[in-house]
């Protein structure tokens, strides 16, 4: 006979090991999941780590507004805590985007720009980030059903910024790096309308970046989710 408790215990294990992962998504391609005006959002970073006087805490919701059927913007604001290094700051980040639709293809261009602000009155810790960067990606989308669309896409990144902070045990910032940063991404977004007004896109993609920068940080899994209004 098994014991309840044995089945319990990966369970806990498992959920606890996702709530102290840094979970990074990407807001991207607004006007190619829908081309209507209206209201973006999201919950791209979430990161919840250590116990009592080591406690580490990384949120950061979205917010963005489709102009038209190409042009979109969007506000992204970061939340980060570290009691460790006894600091605690806001991360600002500005997006601007350019979607140019075909019958067959699209193609994205944006912008963003990220900074932080220290919120800490510690000496003993003064971080300092500020980054510009750029995408350029194609998109093809493959109409699944009246509901459902695929959207596979690859392109290019690169970031030029500068990043101070203590040895953190996350070590993110959505939008930052330290250098200049640069190379391709590729994956693949599912665009699911639910109905006319809403629609949900979730996917996955991979950044390879050509740079060997010192803690560089988009570089690897890049997770797409957003609810479109």
């Amino acid at each position: 006979m098994i014991r309840k408790s044995t089945l319990y215990k990966p369970w806990l294990l498992i959920s606890f090991a996702l709530l102290t992962m840094v979970i990074t998504q990407e807001a991207h391609s607004q006007t190619v999941y829908k081309q209507q005006k209206g209201v973006f959002t999201g919950l791209p970073t979430f990161s919840a780590q250590g116990g009592t006087g080591n406690f580490e805490l990384l949120i950061g919701p979205w917010i963005g507004y489709r102009l038209d059927e190409n042009l979109d913007i969007m506000l992204h604001a970061e939340y980060f805590s570290d009691e460790a290094f006894d600091f605690s700051l806001i991360n600002i980040g500005l997006t601007a985007g350019y979607t140019t639709h075909t019958p067959s293809f699209m193609w994205r261009n944006e912008i963003r720009l990220y900074r932080a602000f220290n919120l800490s009155t510690s000496e003993a810790a003064s971080p300092k980030a500020f980054t510009l960067s750029g995408f350029t990606t194609g998109y093809y989308p493959i109409d699944v059903s009246n509901k459902i669309t695929f959207l596979p896409y690859a392109g290019l990144f690169a970031f030029a910024g500068n990043k101070e902070m203590p040895p953190t045990r996350t070590n993110y910032l959505s939008g930052h790096q330290d250098g200049f940063v640069f190379g391709p991404r590729f994956g693949f977004d599912v665009n699911i309308a639910f109905t006319p007004s809403f629609t949900w896109t979730l996917g996955a993609g991979y950044a390879v970046a050509l740079t060997d920068q010192p803690n560089q940080t988009y570089d690897g899994l890049i997770l797409t989710l957003q609810f479109n209004f």
